[in-house]
């Protein structure tokens, strides 16, 4: 394969230029004389106008690396669309696989490996903004060709011929979807012993409502002394990390007292809780499944609630 570094972002290069060169050495070692293609102008290289031009170029190339940049990712996905490719953002590792490409991504905000196979050429790829810089700027990277308005350069040759080509997995298996998700598995984190053994756990769900009202509610947890557990919804909105998942996937719990917040009450989670002593539901739903589950029902917010509660234990 013969890969080619775009990078979007004239007053970052640098920065850019040193993780997409450790990225490609760390996924391959065929990656000796990549090209470079340093786009100039501020806005423009993400205007329908740089693509043009930049397609012209990139055309026969089989894996274009981006940037984790807004920019970047931008640029990737539509250049893949404008080329009959395809494209992978958040990108941690890649491989040649047969015909394809084998990429990993991260997903929900860093707690979800998915392996991925991509079929169709050229495939362009952003990576992980947590990748660091693996090498120097200017480390075997060709002279880099520069596009700006219409114009472009010659962009450098490919790389040298003779180049090994890598073998194909064994375990990936190809299907003739152009993005053939492999398998997706939670990356392993430690589960708090507090919210196992704690005597008393407050468990959030959705109705928490951003990531503001999760913390504001893990606070007020922590006022009363209690553990603090939500439900998969506000875990994978990323309100809250993954170690404080409760339900079948999560933490099975056994306090004497689980006071629930804002939770529908899914089967899966109410898995999770039901070694509880007593569950206490607040929701504002009074028909919500919850309320059935529960030993006290109260119908309102949960805000109110848990306010209400800090300031009368406090006192």
């Amino acid at each position: 394969m013969n890969y080619t570094l775009i990078l979007p972002n004239p007053g970052s290069s640098e920065e850019d230029l040193a993780r997409l060169s450790g990225f490609l050495r760390s996924c391959t070692d065929d990656s000796r004389n990549p090209r470079k293609i340093t786009l100039n102008g501020g806005a423009f290289c993400r205007a329908e106008a740089a693509l043009i031009p930049l397609a012209s170029l990139c055309a026969s190339d089989d894996v274009l690396l981006f940037p984790a940049s807004i920019a970047g990712r931008e640029l990737a996905v539509r250049l893949a669309a404008r080329l009959g490719g395809t494209a992978a953002v958040d990108v941690t590792e890649m491989n040649s696989c047969g015909d394809g490409l084998h990429v990993v991504r991260s997903l929900c905000a860093e707690h979800i490996r998915g392996d991925f196979v991509l079929r169709r050429r050229p495939f362009c790829i952003a990576i992980n903004k947590s990748f660091p810089a693996g090498c120097a700027p200017g480390d075997d990277i060709a002279s880099p060709s520069a596009l700006s308005g219409e114009n472009a350069s010659a962009p450098a040759g490919p790389p040298p011929d003779g180049a090994p080509e890598e073998d194909a997995p064994e375990a990936v298996t190809l299907s003739s979807d152009p993005l053939n998700p492999i398998n997706q598995k939670l990356v392993p984190q430690h589960v708090s012993s507090s919210l196992t053994e704690s005597r008393l756990v407050i468990a959030a769900g959705r109705g928490l409502g951003s990531r503001d009202g999760a913390e504001e509610a893990a606070a007020l947890a922590k006022q009363l002394g209690a553990a603090f557990g939500v439900s998969r919804p506000v875990v994978m909105n990323a309100w809250r990390p993954m170690e404080e998942l409760l339900g079948v996937s999560g933490s099975m719990i056994h306090p004497e007292l689980c006071i629930v917040l804002g939770a529908s009450g899914s089967p899966a989670f109410c898995a999770g809780i039901a070694g509880s002593g007593t569950i206490i539901a607040v929701n504002r739903d009074p028909d919500a499944p919850i309320m059935k589950k529960s030993d006290v029902c109260i119908c309102g917010d949960w805000k109110d609630f848990l306010r209400a509660m800090a300031k009368y234990c406090n006192s």
